[in-house]
Order: C-alpha cells, then sequence, then structure tokens
C-alpha cells in the first residue's frame, strides 16, 4: 500500500509540473496537511478529512523548467520549532526542488531506516532518492542535489552578496 501511495503521489507531482511548465493559464496549487500530519503540495483540492493550509494561483510561463524535476525525490522530515528545519525547507523553495515535507515524529518507518545509518536523529532529515543528509547546511544540500541530478544553482558566498 505504501508503494502505491508513494507513486500516486510522484504522479500527481508530475503533473503538477507539467501543467505549470506547459500551460500559460493559471492552476490552482492546494497545500494541505491529512491525519497523519504529513503536509502535501495538490492541484486538486484536499480531501474533506485534510486541512487545507494554503490556496494559491500559479501561472505557467510556457516554457518547461529543466532539471528542476529528478526520478530521485527529495522528502524533507521536520519537527517543530527547528530553525535549521525551517531554513532547508526555505532553501528547496527558493531553489525550485519540488519536495514533500513530513513531520518527523509521526513517521516511525523513517526513524527507523535513519537510526540503521546513524546512532541518532538530527532535524531536518533530508532524503534525496535514498541517500539521507542530517541537518544539512546550505552547501552541503546544494551538493547533494547536484550529485542527484538536479539542476540548482550554487549557494551564494558572503562576498558575493
Amino acid at each position: 500500500m505504501k508503494l502505491v501511495a508513494k507513486l500516486s503521489l510522484l504522479s500527481s507531482l508530475a503533473a503538477f509540473t507539467a501543467i505549470c511548465a506547459t500551460q500559460a493559464n493559471a492552476a490552482t496549487l492546494y497545500k494541505w496537511v491529512d491525519s497523519d500530519g504529513n503536509i502535501s503540495y495538490q492541484d486538486q483540492p484536499p480531501p474533506e478529512d485534510a486541512k487545507l493550509l494554503e490556496e494559491r494561483e500559479v501561472k505557467g510561463s510556457g516554457a518547461p523548467l529543466p532539471g528542476k524535476v529528478n526520478n530521485l525525490p527529495v522528502v524533507v522530515y521536520t519537527v517543530e520549532n527547528c530553525p535549521n528545519c525551517e531554513g532547508a525547507v526555505l532553501h528547496l523553495k527558493k531553489s525550485g526542488i519540488p519536495h514533500i515535507e513530513r513531520a518527523l515524529k509521526d513517521d516511525r518507518v523513517a526513524q527507523s531506516k535513519i537510526l540503521q545509518t546513524s546512532n541518532s536523529i538530527t532535524a531536518p532529515v533530508i532524503f534525496i532518492g535514498n541517500k539521507i543528509l542530517q541537518s544539512p547546511g546550505p552547501q552541503e544540500l546544494t551538493d547533494q542535489l547536484k550529485k542527484a541530478g538536479y539542476n540548482i544553482d550554487d549557494v551564494p558566498t558572503k562576498s558575493s552578496q
């Protein structure tokens, strides 16, 4: 069942990206949280039991988004009141990297997988495919996204800002 849910989510994300990348007219993007605390971004309204967090009109430019979408999904596990978590999510958003944000405390499977490769869990935890990053800085996150094939600009240095 989990594989079906993951495939459904990936196909929804791919469909939304295709809509935004190929149509000049507006589409609606919905951000919602399900009963398990998972945050989803969809081009369809949320189910009745989900809480809508944001609804936004998105205009496609008609131009494709080369390299921003990759076969290795990016999943960010966050905890409440975590500046590093907020920074990582903001970095992904500013870079245009599609990602899924989930609450770490509610995902025992992810916790188990992380603990198989490390003795501790430090938030945020970011999965790029099967690669696990714990509390990466912006440059490490950028480097790993590039290694995974994402088209992402380098992090600006203080001297270039």
